[in-house]
């Protein structure tokens, strides 16, 4: 479901409400770039400034997430504003049974030039996940182990 507005006007946001929306309904829109997903989206998200700062502050989860028919499992988005940093800071989290194969967290500053600030970690996630975005190399298979 969704509902508000999102004009130039600042004050203008777009409400979104979702429950088991099954994201293989994405795969319209994706499969041109080759990217195919599958899991449920459940949870709350509203998008501001459509044309200035955009943000997205969301609270989501997806159960049996795949990319490309890859098991990621369960993952969980949250964002939200920190008006101590004047920043929107981000966690995520994809966990398969008790592995936990992302964690990503950090912030985005909107007014100091849309500067990031991102923790990302790795763990024993296939590498087959991200072949669509090296296309032009070699195709490797394995799994991936990292800190950024």
């Amino acid at each position: 479901m969704a509902h508000g507005s999102l004009s130039d006007s600042p004050g203008d946001s777009l409400y979104f409400t979702f429950r088991n929306f099954n994201l293989a309904n994405f795969n319209y829109f994706t499969r041109n770039k080759n990217l195919e997903f599958s899991g449920y989206l459940n949870g709350t998200a509203h998008m501001t400034g459509l044309k200035k700062n955009s943000l997205i502050f969301a609270s989501l989860s997806v159960d049996s997430l795949a990319i490309n028919k890859q098991e990621i499992g369960h993952f969980t988005l949250y964002s939200g504003w920190n008006s101590d940093k004047e920043a929107l800071s981000v966690d995520a989290i994809a966990e398969r049974g008790k592995l936990v194969l992302i964690e990503f967290s950090g912030d985005y500053f909107p007014t100091q030039n849309k500067k990031m600030d991102f923790h990302i970690v790795l763990n024993k996630l296939k590498s087959d996940v991200f072949n669509h975005f090296f296309q032009n190399f070699h195709r490797r298979q394995g799994t991936g182990f990292g800190k950024s």
